[in-house]
């Protein structure tokens, strides 16, 4: 049995059989005319059935069309997350070729700019002006490299936005001046949407300018900005604890309340101009020293309030629905009574590099097992956990021989969003202001933070050392064998631009600085210890909770591997259960039981919605 397509059936549909997400007001739906096509009847409707079997008679035709005409609007709002059919029959002057029913689900927002429909930078700029319009210092370009793009099936196109800020007060923009080119027109109210939403990605070489307090601002920082008819205007900035997204490859959401420019007294029924800026005066800065750099966009839409599990603060919303219904109740009642207890932590294994056998480098430590590290051999350790750290914890004890260098890494990263730059603890020579003083580096561009505590590290001995960072300040600890613990501070701001990635080496600086010696039980925390949790650890006589992310005993004794050996180790972990309302304090709260349930009750049915 043989079969063939009848070539008069319509085509290449738009959005595509099958496809999500799409706008629940003003879908435009297209397709591609059938051979010898000379009109066409459109049937759209909710049930798959009704529109295969509907005729012309049927409440599922919508449209007769001429050729030419491949196109039709929907009319009225469809339902959020409701699935909807439709099918394009195609008559010629001999047949009418019935066509296939495609579908598609509806998203719960509206389109500004998805940069689909343009066929090339010539319509784009049709819509979008930039240097050329507008006088910036930016172009603006179609972006379709399938390794940039967000989805080379789905998403197969962006925009590129290169800017270039310099001695620009209003640095690189690019608008549109004619709502009318947009899909969602002037009037950015309709259908109860609250909140703009685009997506973007940023670029890993982006520089960073010392201002000489505070948080560094980029040469890119993204602003947003509308006017409407009346001329009144009101720009919102990139979030500044966000900021590390945009110096990484990722595609990420940036969400803004369309309150605040309503606030700034724009009307947001009569937008006039929508602008995408990068740096300049409304970034608080004037760049006087050229830079050009890259930006890419897509996906610009309106949304109406919804659930964004990452701002929601419904107390007892177990699900990340954003309300506490009968769904979060059976989560506590599936972990009823589930008590705290002891936890093993991951198995994460590191590499050991530059070993001349199987053997030689595992030796006696202070606790059990340790690794002993030369100038040729370190431990490399690949996670992406640590990256985008602005409050962390090191621990270690470690074992110095004589004749160590000035620089020396204990534990260190240099693949951060400053590349080459260093965040590190270590034990530094006589340019830090001791023979072998406890010191730290947290690097990035000219910013550089080498401080030395003035803890000195006597050689062939056994010490504990640890590294607490937090935004402001980093905190070093040494305490010898048989000592006594002893500190000192760094009182300064850390921007969360330089930070752990996700490679990071034990015994090394990662660009020579070799540690010599023996180093155990090396712990990262992904918080900053305090006083007495560090004591804990000294002093042997606690765990701090939570556990560490990494946690290397080096008990091994063969091979080229190092496990986590943490992995065998038991430490104590609070009730593993979300249902675990009440008191925080992890030795409190021995189980899930009324208390929480209370807190559930009290909260009963809230739902809290952004914005």
């Amino acid at each position: 049995m043989w079969s063939f397509e009848v070539e008069g059936r319509a085509k290449n549909p738009i959005p595509a059989d099958g496809a999500g997400d799409q706008a629940f007001l003003g879908l435009e739906l297209s397709w591609e005319a059938g051979v010898d096509a000379l009109t066409h009847d459109v049937y759209f409707g909710t049930d798959a059935t009704a529109v295969a079997d509907a005729t012309t008679n049927s409440p599922e035709h919508k449209m007769y069309l001429p050729v030419g005409n491949e196109s039709y609007t929907v009319p009225g709002q469809l339902a959020v997350g409701g699935k909807y059919y439709w099918r394009i029959d195609e008559n010629s002057s001999s047949l009418t070729a019935k066509g296939h029913v495609w579908s598609f689900k509806v998203g719960d927002f509206l389109v500004v700019d998805n940069f689909e429909s343009y066929i090339n930078n010539t319509a784009l700029y049709e819509v979008w002006d930039d240097y050329w319009v507008n006088g910036s210092g930016g172009d603006i370009f179609l972006e379709k490299d399938v390794n940039i793009v967000r989805d080379e099936v789905l998403n197969p196109q962006a925009v590129l936005c290169w800017y270039t800020n310099s001695d620009k007060d209003e640095g690189s923009y690019f608008d549109v001046q004619d709502m009318t080119e947009l899909e969602i027109g002037s009037n950015w109210t309709v259908g109860g949407v609250m909140a703009l939403q685009l997506q973007m990605r940023g670029d890993a070489d982006t520089v960073l300018n010392e201002t000489g307090s505070g948080p560094d601002y980029t040469e890119g920082w993204p602003w947003v900005e509308l006017e409407d008819t009346s001329s009144n205007t009101g720009y919102v900035l990139y979030p500044e604890e966000d900021i590390i997204h945009i110096l990484s490859p990722y595609w990420h959401e940036w969400n803004i309340d369309l309150g605040i420019f309503d606030a700034c007294g724009v009307d947001l029924t009569a937008i006039d101009r929508f602008t995408i800026g990068i740096g300049g005066a409304k970034a608080d800065q004037r760049q006087a020293n050229k830079n050009t750099n890259q930006m890419w966009f897509d996906d610009i839409r309106l949304y109406p309030p919804r659930c964004r599990p990452e701002v929601s603060e419904a107390v007892g919303d177990f699900t990340g629905d954003c309300s506490v219904l009968y769904d979060d109740l059976d989560v506590m009642v599936t972990d009823w009574l589930l008590t705290d207890g002891n936890t093993p932590t991951e198995n994460r294994p590191a590499t050991l590099t530059g070993f001349p056998d199987e053997t030689s480098h595992w030796v006696t430590g202070y606790i059990d097992g340790a690794i002993e590290v030369n100038e040729a051999s370190d431990i490399t350790v690949t996670d992406p956990r640590l990256y985008g750290l602005t409050s962390m914890s090191i621990t270690a004890w470690i074992k110095p021989i004589v004749g160590m260098e000035k620089w020396v890494g204990v534990v260190s990263s240099r693949e951060g969003v400053c590349g080459d730059d260093a965040t590190e603890i270590g034990v530094y020579g006589s340019d830090y202001g001791g023979p072998d003083g406890l010191g730290y580096d947290w690097s990035c561009g000219e910013e550089d933070w080498q401080y030395d505590a003035g803890l000195d590290i006597t050689d062939g001995v056994w010490t504990f050392i640890a590294m607490s960072v937090q935004p402001t300040r980093c905190t070093l600890y040494a305490r010898p064998q048989g000592g006594t613990l002893q500190s000192g501070a760094n009182i300064v701001e850390h921007p969360m631009q330089q930070n752990f990635a996700d490679h990071f080496v034990i015994g090394s600086d990662d660009k020579g600085g070799h540690f010599v010696g023996a180093i155990d039980d090396v712990r990262i925390y992904t918080y900053d210890l305090n006083s007495v949790e560090v004591g804990y650890l000294a002093y042997r006589t606690a765990e701090p909770d939570p556990p560490p992310v990494y946690w290397y005993k080096f008990d091994e004794t063969t091979g080229y591997t190092a496990a986590d050996s943490g992995t065998s180790t038991e430490v104590y972990g609070a009730v593993p259960s979300v249902a675990n309302l009440t008191d925080p304090e992890p030795k409190l709260q021995r189980a899930v039981n009324f208390a929480d349930y209370a807190i559930l009750a009290d909260n009963w049915m809230v739902q809290d919605f952004w914005p």
